[in-house]
């Protein structure tokens, strides 16, 4: 599966579909799309590192390739 970060620092927040909130994400957090079916607000379904199952916009993500 290949592996992505999100661009840039500090953070972001990302809609938790799971628990209807939004959460706090650090930027540069390596990810890996679950699904890359846009939803009707333009964003996909990824997983973090920290655990997390979140929706972000694809402009953010950055291929960091197999590590």
């Amino acid at each position: 599966i290949p592996e992505y970060g999100i661009k840039g620092s500090g953070y972001l927040f990302c809609f938790y579909p799971s628990k209807r909130m939004y959460v706090k994400v650090n930027r540069g957090t390596k990810v890996f799309i679950v699904d890359e079916t846009l939803n009707d607000a333009g964003q996909i379904l990824i997983y973090t590192f920290n655990g997390e199952l979140v929706e972000i916009d694809p402009d953010e993500l950055e291929y960091t390739g197999f590590d």
